[in-house]
């Protein structure tokens, strides 16, 4: 499978996306496949509101779960709360993610003490994890990088030092267990 760019703040994005879903999953008749789907909060409330029609369709065929990466902003909350409002039914069970990057566990003061937090995690269908925080001079090295290529080709032509390199793939793995965990769900 390969990865696409898709605006998926317009109807053509969604439609682009489910015909790579239908692709995929006849490609999963011999094996298992995960599909990430990055939609940042800010994606625009059309694909969230019901003015683009087929996102419901396309979520459910793809078997979506929502994966939440939450800061420690208000913000971050309202958009979570947003989403679960407009669609109801597909953010009946999801994963939440205390994304490191934003400070400790600790930090997320204000989820902890949102009523979304009682209502999702303690009484709903939904868990919690967190995303450990990556080496701050790994992070500058890689800006946006894929990890898969900076893995496999380096950075710049370069490969990665052995020290970064242990580094990368340990947070890998702290990482991998972390969004383990969306396997709770039983989706």
């Amino acid at each position: 499978m390969s990865t696409a760019l898709l605006d998926l703040s317009t109807e053509s994005g969604w439609i682009d996306l489910g015909t790579r879903v239908a692709m995929t999953a006849t490609a999963a008749a011999d094996t298992e496949y995960r599909v990430i789907i990055n939609m940042p909060a800010q994606i625009g409330t059309r694909a969230f509101d019901g003015s683009i029609h087929i996102v419901s369709e396309v979520l459910r065929e793809a078997n979506a779960i929502p994966v939440w990466m939450l800061s420690r902003t208000q913000e971050s909350i309202r958009a979570l709360n947003y989403r679960l409002r407009n669609m109801p039914a597909r953010y009946e069970a999801g994963l939440i993610v205390k994304n490191l990057f934003f400070g400790q566990s600790d930090k997320f003061a204000l989820w902890s003490a949102d009523e979304l937090q009682q209502q999702l995690i303690d009484e709903g269908a939904w868990v919690e994890t967190e995303l450990p925080e990556l080496n701050d001079q790994l992070a500058v090295m890689i800006g946006r990088r894929p990890f898969h290529e900076v893995l496999k080709d380096g950075i710049d032509g370069r490969g990665l030092q052995f020290g970064y390199r242990l580094a990368l793939e340990s947070w890998l793995k702290r990482a991998g267990g972390a969004m383990a965990k969306i396997e709770e769900l039983g989706c």
